[in-house]
Formats: structure tokens, sequence, C-alpha cells
């Protein structure tokens, strides 16, 4: 029997973590989805540490991330590379480096990046600078 990844739902700067999309991706009979809340929160750091120990002890992810929490679910990949199979972006805020800063990492992820009108499937062999200059191309 195949185990299905786990979902995580990563929303954005100005939503809470079981809005429309979060109800969109747990009606798709996937398996649970975890959402860490980081609802007005703001700072990178202080979501990455709320995300961080929610996600503790979880392996096998699939970093669902929309908005400001695209940028977390790449940070947090490049971060914990064992524990994520996968990244779903959409419109990811990878172009705020004034926010933090993505290092370049070494991992490769299986990344879907939906922005404007295309959606791409990639492979990211460097997140960082790659990623907020070209999106996933």
């Amino acid at each position: 029997m195949t185990t299905l990844p786990q979902l995580v739902f990563l929303h954005g700067l100005e939503s809470g973590p079981h809005g429309s999309k979060f109800h969109l991706l747990a009606g798709l009979g996937l398996g649970t989805v975890v959402a860490p809340d980081c609802e007005g929160v703001h700072d990178p750091h202080e979501r990455l540490d709320i995300i961080e120990a929610t996600l503790n002890g979880l392996d096998d992810l699939v970093l669902v991330g929309s908005s400001f929490g695209g940028l977390m679910a790449l940070l947090y990949a490049v971060r914990h590379p064992d524990q994520v199979a996968g990244l779903v972006l959409c419109a990811p805020a990878v172009h705020r480096p004034d926010l933090m800063e993505v290092p370049a990492c070494q991992a490769v992820f299986r990344c879907m990046c939906c922005t404007g009108d295309r959606t791409t499937w990639c492979r990211w062999r460097r997140c960082g600078r790659t990623a907020r200059r070209t999106g996933c191309r």
C-alpha cells in the first residue's frame, strides 16, 4: 500500500490557516492537511519558528505555499530538505529580499510554481537568487 505524502498549507501574510485555499486542499481527499497558524505574524523569522514547531517530527511533506506562504515554504525546504518531498508555490513572494533572504541550497525539490497565467513543473537545484530572478523556469 502506497502512503500519500503529508500536505502542508502555508497561508499568505494577510490571511489565516483555514481559509478557502485550505478547504480546497482538504476537500481533495488526499489525507489530512496540516496548516500552521501564523495569522497576524508578519516577521518571517517568527513565522518560520511557528512552522518548524508545527512540522517537527513530520516527513514526506508537500508544502503548498500561497504568496508569503510560498516564501515560507521555500525557506522551510532549504532548512529541512530531508523532510520535503515537494513544493507547490502559488504566486510565491520570493521577489522580496527585504523581507528575508532566500539562501542558496543544493537540494533538489519537485516544484510546481503558479504565477500569473502560467503553471510550470520543474526541479529546482538551487533556490535563492535563481528562484527570485526567474521563478520556476
